[in-house]
């Protein structure tokens, strides 16, 4: 296994600290914020338009640990439903239009 980090540095070159912990700790903070923007985006980008609500409700959290459409059909958009009529079900069913995960699984460059 490879453990250079950069500049002729090993891991066992590396002095653990505090300061070093809170180094990792800010850009993981730092790059997790930017990917839930990035997905955000791309999500309201993909979400498709009846109305605009949809697109309109979708955003990440404070932290970037969660990017979420918060209407009560961004679920059945995203994975598809039943169809039922008068509280009987059809047997037809509304395909899927998935916009968050295509937008989580895209890859992309944060730097």
């Amino acid at each position: 296994m490879d453990t250079t980090l950069g500049k002729g540095a090993t891991v066992s070159d590396v002095e653990w600290s505090p300061e070093f912990q809170q180094r990792i700790d800010d850009y993981r903070a730092e790059l997790l914020l930017k990917f839930a923007a990035a997905v955000a985006k791309d999500a309201v980008r993909l979400a498709p338009v009846d109305t605009g609500l949809l697109k309109s409700e979708i955003s990440a959290n404070a932290d970037g640990s969660q990017v979420r459409a918060d209407t009560d059909y961004a679920a059945p958009v995203e994975f598809g439903h039943r169809l039922v009529a008068w509280g009987h079900d059809t047997g037809r069913r509304v395909p899927a239009q998935p916009y968050l995960r295509p937008a989580a699984y895209r890859p992309r460059d944060l730097s």
